[in-house]
């Protein structure tokens, strides 16, 4: 509804920017390709601290995307948020659930962990 108010990168298998995400076959009906996994990022500017609002934010995103209707199959949503540093009085994993399934989970971290994972997970690659 808020077109100011947007995730900074949202990447979907099917979508017309960086194709990137994970699909499946949907075994119980008819083969059909359904969305499996939905990656968003939430980058905040440089030197910011992840507090509960950052979390309360991309957790929101994730809230709209699944109620939304607008994605293929029953994808779960991997959001992250990523700031400078993580504040100590908040909980760095929230899981959310719809309908008694878990559905997403929204992670905090920092730009260094995920240069550091992305590093590794490319085993050094440049």
């Amino acid at each position: 509804a808020n077109a100011a108010k947007r995730p900074d990168i949202v990447v979907l298998s099917d979508a017309t920017l960086s194709v990137v995400g994970t699909e499946t076959f949907d075994t119980a009906r008819d083969q059909l390709v359904m969305m499996r996994d939905v990656l968003l990022i939430e980058l905040k500017k440089g030197r910011s601290e992840i507090g509960r609002k950052e979390m309360n934010q991309a957790a929101e995103y994730v809230d709209e995307l699944v109620s939304s209707g607008g994605i293929e199959g029953v994808p779960f949503f991997h959001a992250f948020v990523v700031g400078h540093s993580v504040a100590s009085n908040i909980s760095t994993v929230t899981n959310r659930e719809y309908n008694g399934a878990q559905r997403g989970r929204v992670t905090a971290t920092t730009y260094n962990q995920l240069a550091l994972t992305a590093n590794r997970r490319l085993h050094g690659l440049k």
